[in-house]
């Protein structure tokens, strides 16, 4: 009976994040982000670009791969990120190109994700026709400044979510305070055959790569039963997390979903049960506990 009710819960949360992305795609007005990276058939102008060797932007040397209307930059000979592109001829003998990032590549294999549909920063480049030619950064606007004047998709500042967990359930609200910082609140409930995990915490997450992967901490107030040891601890608890977070948004928000990983240490009063022949007798005393919860997350963000 749980369980169904956990995915029932499960099920309506995704209907109205479904819906709600559908609204939002039907009244905004923006330019739609290719679904796939794909480079098409160089021009005379793009084969000359991909000759030329890599260059160095903000502490990674990229290689530049054109293609009709998509790049690609590669770093170390793996893709890194993508995205579309126009350019502008001047009057000395040089092209200036603008690339915008549509999309980003995960530092490491996962299985089942290729890549992440994500805005990003907007680069400007120069190629000088030459001899020799070149290619050289002019410049570089991060998201969050694009977000003030274009309504850039990574603008969602708000993002709300029902999470599952082994046995159980929680809700979750983040507010991004920047383009890799956030602050947030969670309340959860978990259970399993080994222990059972319940808490209420605010936690600050770091999001090194775009609002992809993240590393967080938690401060809160934490529960934790071991079914085993017939013992329970109850007090103050500070949690590392780490996790993935997938969503597929236009420039308004929409749908996101999100995996990962907390580990709650608590402090506080460690109460076990024992037995004095058919007595039962609960002894308290101070002490630290480790626990485990993995969880998944279905949103909506805003």
């Amino acid at each position: 009976m749980k369980r169904l009710l956990f995915f029932l819960v499960f099920a309506i949360i995704l209907v109205i994040g479904a819906f709600a992305q559908a609204n939002v795609s039907s009244t905004s007005q923006t330019t739609e982000i290719p679904a796939v990276p794909q480079l098409g058939q160089p021009t005379l102008l793009q084969q000359a670009l991909n000759r030329l060797p890599a260059i160095p932007i903000a502490g990674n040397n990229l290689n530049f791969v054109f293609g009709g209307e998509t790049w690609i930059a590669r770093r170390n000979g793996r893709d890194f990120f993508a995205g579309t592109f126009s350019f502008e001829e001047t009057d000395e003998d040089s092209v200036i190109l603008t690339l915008r990032q549509t999309h980003i590549y995960p530092p490491r294999n996962i299985p089942g994700i290729n890549w992440v549909r994500t805005p990003g920063p907007t680069i400007v480049l120069e190629y000088k026709m030459g001899p020799p030619p070149s290619l050289s950064f002019l410049s570089s606007s991060s998201s969050q400044e694009e977000n003030n004047t274009t309504g850039s998709a990574s603008a969602r500042s708000n993002w709300i979510s029902g999470e599952l967990y082994f046995i159980g359930t929680g809700v979750r609200y983040e507010r991004m305070l920047g383009s890799k910082l956030s602050l947030g609140a969670n309340i959860y409930f978990s259970s399993s055959q080994i222990a059972l995990n319940a808490g209420a915490d605010a936690n600050l997450r770091f999001y090194p790569w775009s609002n992809i992967f993240f590393l967080g901490v938690a401060g809160g107030y934490h529960i934790h039963y071991s079914w085993q040891a017939l013992g329970y601890m109850f007090g103050a608890a500070i949690s590392p997390e780490i996790g993935w977070k997938f969503f597929n948004v236009n420039t308004s928000g929409g749908l996101f979903f999100q995996v990962g990983i907390k580990v709650p240490i608590i402090f506080g009063e460690y109460q076990r049960y024992t037995w004095d022949g058919w007595v039962r007798r609960t002894v308290s005393e101070f002490g630290v506990d480790v626990g485990i919860v993995p969880f998944i997350g279905l949103g909506h963000a805003w």
